[in-house]
């Protein structure tokens, strides 16, 4: 992502979405866990957005989410996601 404006970032990012951006750009793992991943973006002065990602183990799909900061553990993430996305998508592990 080329562009430098830190607000058009942000509306290209959410454009894009966090599956096709933790796909195609690099990512800095913050935490893991069983099938779950808390990324952040490189080189995109988006500070204040992280992806949480889960690979599905048995399906191998993946769903992710953008999570606001300053939620930097990963278990507030899963949380956060479980609660405001879907339950189904993002459970929490036992």
């Amino acid at each position: 992502m080329e562009e430098r404006d830190r607000a058009l970032q942000q509306v290209l990012s959410r454009a894009i979405g966090p599956v096709r951006l933790c796909q195609e750009l690099p990512v800095t793992v913050i935490e893991t866990m069983q099938d779950y991943a808390l990324l952040k973006l490189d080189n995109i002065d988006v500070k204040d957005m992280q992806i949480l990602r889960r690979t599905n183990s048995e399906t191998g799909d993946v769903r992710a989410v953008f999570i606001p900061w300053p939620r930097t553990s990963l278990s507030t993430a899963i949380e956060y996601a479980n609660r405001n996305f879907s339950s189904e998508d993002f459970p929490i592990p036992s």
